[in-house]
């Protein structure tokens, strides 16, 4: 039994648009690509192909789910749009956030970015007022805009079938494939978001440790595996939120200039440059504290003075700029319990705020 989350209107139109015969296997011969140079999934940290399975274009799955074309991957599968599908599981969505952003030049219009802000927040007090779970993942890759025409999604299938993608084909015959997922620019008002990949999160009502977060999106209490609980979403949302509007990340200098390695003690003391020293009370709650910090909680590694909120942040400027940093400030808090809730961020005076666009 399958459930669909769709308006009836649009569950008919991808229903009508995907549910169809298979087709027979394209002519069309793919370019090949050098299967020394890593692509897609084969550049996640720690790839392993006995992780992903070996699907193939084309390959019909259970006798009526045709691979169509490759829309992604994650760190242990890929993403695949399929044919002949009677309903639709999950909704089908355009792109991540950050390809989203670049359809802007990389700077999202404020009027725009400070609506999805709100739909992120939404979304957020849901999973932590109402289901009682942490997602633990937060970052660009994982807020998806929605597709605002069904229609492309026959396009893109149609296209592989006829023009197939290059491929990197092994020896042994396991292939990689890219992924078809570059609608170009909308059609119609689009913007509409969606949190997704929920395959890291836990429940926030009760105790959790351990190491959650991409790297540089990691909350302290995370570093020094301190336990965390729902505020460790807030921590990831302000960073994010941080970079989204900047174009940059905050905590880019977090990894080794020499060795390109994430750098937690690095990480650490960027962390204290922008909010000052940490807590006794945090330092000494944390499993990982004595590798980042000698005695009196003096860090291993500083960060440039240079490093500070007024000077990373260059494409905001007067009291939009102030407020805006006053909004990340409530989120990028040391202590945990300190950081404001996704509903009282809702409130926050700059997300109502007019200023003129430079």
């Amino acid at each position: 039994m399958t459930r669909s989350f769709l308006p009836s209107s649009i569950q008919s139109a991808f229903n009508t648009v995907l549910k169809h015969q298979p087709w027979p296997q394209s002519a069309a011969l793919a370019p090949k690509l050098d299967i020394q140079e890593p692509v897609e999934e084969e550049k996640t940290p720690y790839y392993s192909p006995a992780r992903f399975y070996p699907a193939r274009l084309g390959e019909v799955l259970k006798g009526r789910y045709q691979l169509a074309t490759k829309l992604g991957h994650g760190s242990n599968s890929t993403v695949w749009l399929a044919r002949d599908l009677n309903h639709l599981v999950l909704e089908p969505l355009r792109e991540p956030l950050w390809i989203y952003q670049k359809r802007f030049g990389g700077i999202i219009p404020s009027d725009i970015l400070k609506l999805i802000i709100q739909m992120i927040l939404h979304g957020l007090d849901y999973m932590h007022s109402e289901c009682r779970i942490i997602h633990a993942d937060l970052k660009p890759d994982n807020i998806m805009v929605k597709l605002e025409d069904p229609s492309l999604l026959e396009e893109a299938a149609a296209d592989e079938f006829k023009n197939p993608l290059p491929q990197k084909v092994y020896p042994d015959g396991r292939t990689i494939y890219l992924a078809r997922n570059n609608y170009g620019p909308p059609r119609s008002t689009a913007g509409i978001i969606r949190i997704v990949d929920f395959d890291q999160s836990v429940r926030g009502d009760k105790p959790n440790s351990g190491c959650i977060q991409a790297e540089v999106y990691r909350p302290p209490e995370v570093i020094l595996d301190a336990g965390y609980s729902y505020s460790a979403d807030i921590w990831s949302l302000g960073v994010m939120l941080w970079d989204i509007t900047e174009d940059r990340k905050l905590f880019e200098n977090a990894y080794s200039v020499a060795t390109d390695e994430y750098d937690e003690a690095g990480h650490l003391a960027h962390i204290a440059a922008l909010l000052g020293s940490p807590p006794k009370d945090l330092l000494d709650r944390g499993k990982r504290t004595h590798l980042f910090y000698g005695p009196g909680g003096i860090c291993k590694s500083q960060a440039p003075p240079s490093f500070n909120f007024n000077n990373m942040l260059v494409h905001l400027h007067g009291e939009d700029k102030n407020m805006f940093i006053t909004f990340i400030k409530r989120m990028l808090k040391w202590e945990p319990e300190e950081r404001s809730t996704a509903k009282e961020l809702l409130q926050d005076p700059w997300l109502y705020a007019e200023f003129e666009e430079d």
